[in-house]
């Protein structure tokens, strides 16, 4: 028996990452068209459904086809830059691998696997162009989640690595937070607005508050005032059960003068002698 190869396939290379400082410079450079960063309108057929693609590369087109200023493949700017026809991605000659040129120009693979080397997406004028209604968010948690499902088929990273992609998801959401407020252009009217619709409101409460005040004072010195006539009423009640109590002390008085007056009566008739 021969001697089998136990020899694991090297792993496929991974694109290098930037520096945070390039990598914020290169953010900062990248425009926002239609609520999408340039880098948005080269994501992969597996983030994007066919229509979706179409309307993304309808937004490119009327931003005017802007390119990365990087390479896709080694991740550095400068150099002689081949830009693909389709969509945004810029690779340098020595990382085309290999080079397929077209007659009528550069495409990059992604392009190329959509078909789009032999029949790119027809092109609509800007007025007729619908944005793909899933929303930048719904899109951007899609691609993260394809991108943790590949990293744990990969195995484990090393945690220069991990905290590398954990700084470039804070550095997404900050992006994805400039995005929705660039969306906005009438945020700042409509909340002043707002804030001028609640003044009368904020009057009207507190006229509430006052009338509620005022009566809850009221109400706390009936309170008191009955509470007085309530003592008041009960010290002449007591007054009242005295001079009962006087009166009937009075009248036992009086019954019992008179029942003595009736025995010393009848005392002197039996001390009074006989006539003769």
């Amino acid at each position: 028996m021969g001697l089998q190869n136990d020899a694991k396939p090297d792993p496929p290379a991974k694109r290098p990452r930037l520096s945070s400082t390039a990598r914020s410079s290169f953010h900062a450079s990248q425009p926002v068209v239609h609520g999408y960063r340039i880098g948005t309108y080269a994501e992969t057929a597996r983030v994007f459904t066919l229509e979706g693609q179409k309307h993304i590369y309808q937004a490119w087109r009327n931003a005017g086809c802007p390119h990365n200023s990087i390479c896709y493949t080694c991740r550095r700017p400068a150099g002689d830059m081949l830009e693909c026809m389709t969509c945004c991605r810029s690779y340098h000659i020595a990382c085309c691998n290999p080079i397929s040129p077209s007659d009528s120009g550069f495409q990059c693979p992604t392009c190329r696997g959509r078909g789009w080397d032999e029949e790119p997406p027809p092109y609509m004028s800007e007025s007729t162009t619908q944005i793909d209604p899933q929303t930048h968010d719904e899109v951007y948690l899609r691609s993260a989640s394809n991108r943790r499902v590949e990293e744990e088929m990969a195995g484990p990273m090393a945690p220069d690595t991990a905290a590398e992609q954990e700084t470039d998801l804070r550095d997404k959401e900050g992006e994805d937070e400039a995005v929705n407020l660039s969306s906005q252009p009438h945020a700042v009217s409509q909340l002043a607005a707002s804030a001028d619709s609640t003044i009368p409101q904020s009057t009207e409460v507190l006229e509430l508050r006052n009338q509620v005040q005022e009566l809850r004072a009221t109400v706390h010195h009936l309170e008191t005032t009955v509470a007085a006539q309530e003592s008041e009423l009960a010290h002449a009640r007591d007054e009242l059960r005295t001079k009962d109590d006087l009166l009937r002390n009075l009248a036992d008085v009086a019954d019992n003068f008179e029942a003595f007056t009736g025995n010393v009566t009848r005392l002197q008739e039996m001390l009074r002698p006989p006539n003769g």
